[in-house]
């Protein structure tokens, strides 16, 4: 489902579904500042280890999110550069050293906390990550921690819907969001997710919400050019550059 604003505008300024992404952005920037150390009581902190193939430039904590209990941290690593799709358990993965370096593929790094030793449980790759994907630039949790959603806004797949073609990279930066859910302590991708009118420069997955049970799924556009009005508008129109469009997607 589409959400349309009642009013869209022909102008960038507008881009409906970059509010959430500013809130997300004003918050990752707070928390970024924070997130290596925790706080104990009485205002005293302790360190939280840093993930084993840390490089420069990686820009872990660009986003972070935190389960209701306050046990599990997502830390999003927008610039990390390994190309190894997959999930790797626990903190021993380290990338090949002939993977190609700059290239902001991007990485989520999953830590739990037990008492009062914080661990990293998972290092999370997409299932086909590419150079200047981003994944992990936007990410929330649901409120148990077991669901996660995680964007790469300027990824290029041309597919549409859910689980579309991986290795069709027609679209530049349009777009995708990646649903990855834990039972136990094991991480699983769930679903590859684009809009249902993906396109060019949308930036599908530039903001993000979900519910605090992890079964709906706000996810901003800002990018996207369609001047419907409303809900389920005309996907197919381009006629508002940059108007931007919000879409909700229900996980059964």
């Amino acid at each position: 489902m589409a959400i349309r604003w009642p009013q869209a505008r022909t102008t960038r300024t507008v881009q409906l579904g970059r509010s959430m992404a500013f809130r997300i952005e004003a918050a990752a920037a707070l928390e970024r500042s924070t997130f290596s150390r925790a706080v104990a009581p009485h205002g005293r902190s302790r360190p939280i280890s840093k993930h084993p193939n840390a490089e420069t430039g990686d820009s872990l904590g660009y986003s972070i999110a935190i389960s209701q209990d306050g046990n599990t941290i997502a830390g999003g690593a927008a610039d990390e550069d390994c190309l190894m799709p997959g999930i790797f358990p626990g903190a021993t993965h380290v990338c090949q050293e002939d993977q190609p370096q700059d290239n902001s593929s991007g990485a989520v790094y999953i830590f739990v906390r037990n008492g009062t030793t914080w661990t990293q449980q998972a290092f999370i790759k997409s299932s086909n990550p590419g150079k200047e994907d981003w994944f992990g630039s936007r990410l929330t949790l649901s409120g148990d921690g077991n669901t996660l959603a995680v964007g790469a806004q300027v990824e290029n797949g041309g597919s549409k819907g859910i689980n579309g073609d991986q290795k069709n990279q027609s679209a530049e930066d349009a777009g995708a969001v990646y649903f990855f859910t834990r039972t136990g302590t094991e991480w699983k991708q769930a679903a590859y997710v684009k809009a249902s009118n993906a396109e060019s420069y949308d930036e599908f997955g530039s903001a993000m919400a979900l519910s605090r049970d992890g079964k709906v799924m706000a996810l901003g556009a800002r990018g996207e050019s369609s001047s419907a009005k409303g809900v389920n508008g005309n996907q197919n129109d381009n006629s508002a550059q940059g108007a931007g469009a919000v879409y909700v997607f229900a996980y059964q």
